[in-house]
């Protein structure tokens, strides 16, 4: 790649003020706005099932840290089954629709996870999880850089960071408090069941016909 020689630019404008008009333009920018939003629920409620994770290694599946790291790896593999099915979609593949699916996916593996007290059945509904949760992050980091306007990219994707990553500590604060009260199995039985409420909730705008496509290989994931 050839580039021009960087020139730092100083911007004369408060972070405070950057920050506004990020919100600013996502709300002008319902299909960037919404799908940020719909992560930052999930990253919230959703997200935060491995604060529970060691709680069905030890006491549910009755086992030891071996257990905690199959559990976990199981998960991986669901995540990097993801990774490839999406490395592998052609330009032009409809990504909201993908998010839809992948966000049932991931709603469907938590359910079943936390019913299920067969160890090796109860490991196909991790790797269904991981793979619905990898998909849905890697999907809507693409669809924010490759809809957004040039000079408003990196307020928006700082705003999708913070989304994820500052939820997430918040979410595993409430996730930890609610399974000390009604159990490890039925909070995340209540967090797939929010999952799919948020797939449902969006699903008009997810499903709906898109006005644009952008290819997958040209965005950095």
């Amino acid at each position: 790649m050839k580039l021009p020689v960087h020139q730092p630019k100083k911007s004369e404008k408060k972070i405070t003020k950057e920050f506004t008009e990020g919100f600013n333009y996502l709300k002008k920018t319902p299909d960037i706005g919404l799908v940020i939003l719909m992560l930052a629920i999930i990253s919230l409620f959703v997200l935060p099932y491995n604060t529970v994770i060691p709680i069905f290694a030890k006491v549910i599946f009755k086992g030891n840290a071996s257990t905690f790291g199959y559990i976990t790896s199981f998960i991986g593999v669901g995540a990097v089954s993801g990774t490839i099915f999406l490395a592998s979609r052609k330009p032009g593949t409809h990504l909201k629709r993908i998010l839809f699916v992948s966000t049932i996916m991931m709603g469907i593996g938590l359910i079943g996870f936390s019913q299920i007290i067969n160890f090796p059945i109860a490991m196909l509904f991790a790797v269904l999880t991981g793979f619905g949760a990898i998909a849905q992050f890697t999907v809507s980091n693409i669809i924010v850089q490759s809809e957004s306007a040039p000079h408003m990219r990196g307020r928006v994707i700082s705003i999708l960071l913070m989304a994820i990553f500052g939820m997430m500590p918040l979410g595993s604060v409430v996730i930890g408090a609610i399974s000390e009260r009604i159990g490890a199995p039925t909070t995340v039985l209540v967090q797939g069941i929010i999952s799919l409420a948020v797939a449902l909730g969006f699903a008009k705008f997810l499903t709906k016909k898109r006005k644009q496509s952008f290819p997958v290989e040209e965005i950095a994931v």
